[in-house]
């Protein structure tokens, strides 16, 4: 079956209405992704590593993670993104093309205008989410792969080192090149992230600078026209580059630029002149200024419009062009209080609340149209950790202005029980309004669909349980959506007009025999609706 190579280009990446990407920061608490939250009964004797390093993020910068392992990891076992995050993902069937969720876990809590091109994000550094370091001498980790010849590389590279003047200095590359077993089927993405931190010697202030880069170019060919057979019909074993394609010149570029000024002034220090913790009281201010370029042409089209079909407004080619600015200034106040350093050496809040207010200025020049909008959002953060076993983490926002009505509303809790194991509680609602590419499509200058769509509701609960000592944990959740967004076989964005239920049940277990390390993962789904 023939499908649109815009279902390729543009609708597939957003297949799954902005898909939750788990590889790279920021964690949770910042609204994305998992919290490695490990209690003493779990703690790790630091003294058997050379160097002390620990992870933090300009969102949230009291609240540490471990530096995880480079070496016995997942990321060592597996080379493609998609197979990196808590559940696999799936793509185009090229290294570094537009991804999509196979698991449903619930979207990523954007706060406004988005444009929709999500499925590339999964090879992407956003200037929030460049992890900054805690340490006492420079490190470097850095990652090399290489395909089938010099033209299909991945690299990897992080970089972190501390200055005596209480400066840090933070560097994440990536680069993937793969040209494809295909003809005109080639991935090539960049992403660059390097950030400053200073604190003075007071710790009264701080700041981070980032600037951020990402760029994706990608070749697209269509699929092949037919498997090659011979003279009886039989499928037969040819050279990839001798099959012939669908098409040969359509072209995505996806471009991104971004600076972030993050500072904090502490009215009232986390520690006393002794050197006790107490009760602190910070004002936070927070400016970021994104760009965004998104192209995609296709200046040889065939002359029938066999392939694009109803998207070929023009027979002398097909061209979508979008460009967004966002400038977006957030104002903060919270009051915490540092927990005592448990053995891991992290250090946490052991309780923290917080207010926000965002207000965000758009430009949009979607070819061949233009405007201009803004938005405002309430934010609230609340982190809970009476004793060392129990932690509650809860986060909020909600439009006021331009997204009027958009909210997410999201609660976890960690119990360590000990021998009955560790318990993960989770709850998510999120109302949110549709993405451009949903709402509004432009084609070679002309509209082609403008929806009036109602904004989609998730909902999720989620209970976990970990049996550290043994390596097993399980999961269960249950998914509610009202208003799923989605794309037809013919590239059409649609809205169900009916409730769509998933539960999931997840497995996870590692086993050791001898020097043989086996990691399992069981995952079910039954969609309904």
């Amino acid at each position: 079956m023939k499908h649109p190579v815009l279902h390729i280009a543009l609708v597939l990446a957003t297949l799954t209405v902005r898909p939750a990407v788990a590889q790279q920061g920021p964690p949770p608490g910042v609204g994305s992704g998992d919290i490695t939250f490990q209690p003493d009964s779990n703690a790790t004797d630091p003294s058997i590593d050379t160097s002390d390093i620990y992870v933090l993020y300009a969102e949230l910068p009291e609240q540490e993670y471990d530096f995880p392992d480079t070496l016995l990891g997942r990321d060592i076992t597996q080379y493609d993104p998609i197979r990196l995050g808590p559940f696999d993902r799936g793509h185009l069937g090229n290294l570094g093309s537009p991804s999509y969720r196979l698991i449903f876990t619930p979207g990523n809590p954007t706060m406004g205008f988005h444009l929709g091109y999500d499925g590339f994000d999964l090879y992407r550094v956003y200037a929030d989410q460049l992890a900054f370091y805690r340490l006492q001498q420079a490190m470097t980790k850095a990652y090399f792969s290489q395909g089938p010849t010099q033209e299909n590389t991945y690299f990897q590279l992080q970089f972190g080192r501390s200055f005596a003047n209480q400066t840090q200095l933070a560097l994440d590359y990536r680069r993937i090149n793969n040209e494809g077993a295909l003809f005109h089927q080639r991935a090539l993405d960049n992403a660059l992230a390097v950030g400053l931190r200073h604190e003075s010697a007071g710790k009264r202030y701080q700041f981070f600078a980032t600037f951020a880069t990402n760029s994706t170019e990608l070749q697209e060919n269509g699929g092949i026209t037919a498997e090659p057979t011979n003279s009886q019909g039989q499928v037969i074993l040819v050279s990839p580059l001798t099959i012939s394609v669908e098409l040969e010149s359509p072209e995505t570029r996806y471009a991104t630029r971004e600076l972030l000024w993050t500072h904090y002034l502490n009215l009232r220090t986390a520690q006393d002149t002794t050197g006790e913790n107490r009760r602190a009281l910070t004002v936070g201010h927070r400016l970021n200024y994104r760009t965004d370029v998104y192209k995609f042409y296709d200046d040889q089209p065939a002359a029938d419009s066999s392939f694009y079909g109803n998207f070929q407004v023009d027979s002398r080619g097909i061209r979508h062009y979008v460009e967004h600015r966002r400038l977006e200034n957030r104002f903060e106040l919270k009051t915490f209080t540092m927990a005592p350093t448990d053995s891991t050496g992290v250090r946490r809040p052991r309780d923290l609340l917080s207010v926000g207010l965002l207000h965000q200025w758009h430009w949009l020049q979607q070819e061949p149209v233009d405007s201009t909008f803004q938005a405002v959002f309430l934010t609230g953060r609340m982190i809970l950790q009476p004793v060392p076993r129990v932690r509650l983490e809860a986060y909020a926002h909600y439009g006021v202005l331009g997204n009027l009505g958009d909210y997410r509303l999201e609660g976890k809790l960690w119990l360590d029980l000990k021998k009955v194991g560790q318990w993960r509680f989770q709850a998510i609602s999120q109302l949110q309004s549709p993405s451009l590419l949903e709402q509004r499509l432009y084609l070679t200058q002309e509209l082609f669909w403008e929806n009036d769509f109602k904004k989609t509701l998730e909902t999720t609960l989620a209970a976990a349980l970990l049996l550290p000592d043994w390596g097993i944990e399980v999961e269960g959740r249950y998914n509610l959506i009202a208003n799923y967004l989605y794309f037809d076989s013919l590239g059409v964005a649609r809205q169900s007009g009916t409730a769509i239920s998933i539960p999931q049940l997840v497995a996870r277990a590692q086993l050791h025999l001898g020097v043989l390390h086996f990691e399992n993962e069981l995952t079910l789904q039954r969609p309904s609706g």
